[in-house]
């Protein structure tokens, strides 16, 4: 989310006179929550944005609406306009659950949605704003039995899915720090992996794969400061990535985490003239998981 005003925005600068405003230096900013810059939204639920609204100017912000728009092919907005009477100098309202909209349909991984906001003081445009969203599928929950947990440990005998002789191989993974019994704790370093029944290659079945965690931001608990770069699984020079996960010392010993997985699977056919044979494609499926501590 960008907070300074975008090339053309009618927001006055702080102490000077604004010819729709004068002798005003109201001067408003959206601050989402964690000062995100993308968001990711699930099919066929309903949703609504958490959000600041902070004065930076001199002057009394009133009559404040704020109305927000995509051209998203998927989306539906059932609230689109939201109004506050007042924001002083130098405050911060805090906005929770605002507006109200859902998408119909998943569009490709790759397709990078916008949200518009219109900011108006007194019927005038002061801002406009933006951010970047992603949708996905559905993302159903699993059980303990489709996920493994390293933290510190091997565990043999896994089948992976090999995208270069396209086919099912059972392999030894490894991973983490801690004391390798397979349960998240504090102080420990973990990757987490999950059995997809189905991958994207035909013969891709029942396999484990790497993941990706999508909703740090929300568990006060996780802490994902860093990220596990490996090779697409023969498929030279290309990378993918998966979350390193840790949980803080403080967490309760009753919490349960609701961890949102982004999970991604390959497949080059190789008599796919399409494909030009060093050409892989890849699919992304998304799982949640909940977890205890200690459990």
């Amino acid at each position: 989310m960008n907070l300074d005003p975008p090339r053309g925005s009618t927001s006055p600068e702080e102490g000077s006179v604004s010819p729709e405003y004068p002798g005003t230096g109201a001067k408003l900013r959206m601050v989402h929550k964690y000062n995100k810059e993308y968001h990711y939204f699930e099919v066929g639920k309903s949703y609504g944005l958490d959000f600041k609204l902070v004065n930076v100017g001199s002057d009394n912000a009133e009559n404040i609406e704020i109305k927000i728009s995509s051209p998203h092919p998927y989306i539906s907005i059932t609230d689109s306009i939201i109004k506050v009477s007042n924001v002083s100098p130098g405050s911060t309202v805090d906005l929770n659950n605002q507006f109200d909209f859902s998408f119909s349909q998943h569009s490709d991984s790759s397709f990078v949605g916008t949200l518009y906001f219109e900011v108006k003081l007194n019927g005038i445009v002061a801002d406009t704003q933006n951010a970047m969203f992603f949708t996905t599928y559905k993302s159903p929950y699993i059980t303990k039995d489709e996920i493994i947990i390293l933290d510190g440990r091997t565990v043999k005998d896994i089948p992976i899915y090999r995208q270069g002789p396209n086919e099912i191989q059972t392999h030894s993974i490894s991973g983490g720090k801690g004391n390798g019994n397979g349960i998240l704790e504090p102080g420990e370093e973990a990757h987490v992996y999950i059995r997809l029944a189905k991958g994207m290659a035909p013969n891709d079945t029942n396999t484990f794969h790497r993941t990706y965690l999508l909703n740090h931001l929300d568990e006060p608990y996780i802490k994902a400061d860093r990220l596990h770069y490996a090779e697409r699984l023969n498929q030279a020079s290309k990378t993918h990535i998966s979350t390193v996960l840790s949980i803080t010392d403080d967490t309760p010993i009753d919490h349960e985490f609701d961890l949102w997985l982004k999970v991604e699977s390959l497949y080059n056919d190789k008599n796919d003239p399409t494909s030009r044979a060093a050409i892989y494609a890849h699919h992304h499926d998304y799982r949640r998981f909940k977890l205890k501590v200690g459990d």
